[in-house]
């Protein structure tokens, strides 16, 4: 069992781009015949699940505003992505996207209206006993407006680190995969030295993140039905 392991699920957002699934250079996902996942995600992904944790994707899919690509694509590619995640133990509990582009809501990270919306869907979601996973300075920055552990999967580890630096952030832990991250981080072994779980009190003096009003465009796929 996890030592973060408390009496409440805990949840572990992902990125899905550079996390989950491999980026393309200078280009979106459009297709499921452009999607990869990324080496050791299915063991990843299943290791959390046997350990109890709540899995939710959160992402910025900017294509859509721009006309590279439809919110129908995006719901074919997720919807084959986890039929893929259920054959192998690890099926996502949610998926959440923003499709606008820069400064026109508040659902893009670093903003945190998505996942406001997934704690009104699981009010049991505590921020401050949760992970965020992603290998963009937004995504840190997301994790601390909600104040929850921040794991970066680095890509380009040294500039990131230099742009996290610049707006004082700084990651709880770094790893060059999601598998390597949950092995090591977010599923220690026992006297791994790893932190210790937050008690119940740590938790709510540590506070969760002013609620923040969430435009009615906000978007989110959430337990579809896979394509037969």
């Amino acid at each position: 069992m996890s030592q973060w392991q408390s009496e409440k699920m805990l949840t572990a957002f992902l990125d899905r781009d550079g996390v989950i699934n491999r980026k393309r250079p200078s280009d979106y996902v459009k297709s499921w015949q452009e999607f990869e996942f990324l080496p050791g995600v299915f063991d990843a992904l299943r290791t959390l699940k046997q350990h109890g944790f709540r899995l939710i994707v959160v992402t910025n899919q900017r294509g859509i505003s721009l006309g590279r690509f439809s919110e129908n694509d995006l719901a074919v590619i997720h919807e084959r992505m986890q039929a893929e995640l259920r054959k192998a133990g690890g099926e996502l509990d949610a998926i959440y996207y923003c499709p606008h582009g820069y400064d026109s809501c508040d659902c893009r990270k670093p903003g945190i209206g998505l996942f406001l919306r997934a704690q009104r869907d699981f009010p049991d979601i505590r921020f401050s006993n949760s992970f965020l996973v992603g290998d963009s300075v937004e995504d840190m920055e997301a994790g601390e407006r909600l104040r929850c552990r921040k794991v970066l999967i680095e890509v380009d580890g040294a500039g990131i680190a230099s742009l996290l630096a610049r707006k004082n952030v700084r990651p709880d832990f770094s790893a060059p995969s999601l598998l390597e991250a949950v092995t090591n981080y977010l599923i220690p072994s026992p006297g791994s030295g790893a932190g210790e779980a937050k008690t119940a009190k740590e938790t709510d003096e540590a506070g969760e993140p002013d609620e923040a009003p969430t435009r009615p465009m906000m978007s989110e796929i959430h337990n579809k039905k896979p394509l037969p």
